[in-house]
């Protein structure tokens, strides 16, 4: 965090600061989900022919000859699924105190978020992009004179403002089966 000095002076023996801070947070996190499923088989089809007895008075007693045949055909199929967010937020504070007794502060949470999504049957890949920025003001007195008095005052952090959560783009890339094999 950035400090300085913003004033100081004197009145008589007491000595007046007027601090400066501007601390900086950074937050992230990241989220990946993959799913894979797979089907694999085989599909086997015997036709056996005719099988049949037959008679007429011509030629008696005739029977169908069974030819059988076999086919068969592998069964392969699966599918890859994905799922994924991120998100980053870098978080300044503009700080002023008064001889550490008097604090009053601005703190901005610019945000933003990633969300993906893909499946490899589908032959496509979505992202979507989002932002949220909220802006929250806090002030404090904290005085302790022995054996006198204490005080101990907070206000907030309460909101200044928020955009919630505002969709910045969604985008799909689609690709044909041998870009994605």
């Amino acid at each position: 965090a950035a400090a300085g000095v913003v004033l100081q002076f004197w009145i008589g023996p007491i000595p007046i600061v007027v601090i400066y801070q501007i601390p900086i947070r950074i937050l992230g996190d990241a989220m990946i989900e993959a799913k894979a499923t797979g089907k694999i088989g085989a599909l086997a089809t015997w036709k056996l022919g005719d099988a049949y007895v037959e008679w007429n008075e011509h030629s008696g007693w005739k029977r169908g000859r069974m030819d059988p045949k076999f086919t068969w055909s592998h069964q392969l199929d699966g599918d890859l699924t994905l799922q994924a967010a991120a998100s980053l937020s870098i978080i300044p504070s503009v700080e002023l105190s008064l001889l550490r007794i008097v604090t009053a502060g601005f703190t901005m949470t610019p945000n933003v978020r990633a969300a993906a999504s893909g499946s490899l049957k589908e032959k496509q890949l979505c992202a979507d992009l989002f932002y949220r920025v909220h802006g929250d003001i806090y002030a404090s007195i904290n005085m302790n004179i022995p054996f006198i008095s204490s005080l101990n005052w907070k206000y907030g952090p309460h909101s200044l403002f928020d955009t919630k959560e505002q969709n910045i783009g969604h985008k799909c890339i689609r690709k044909d089966k041998e870009a994605f094999a």
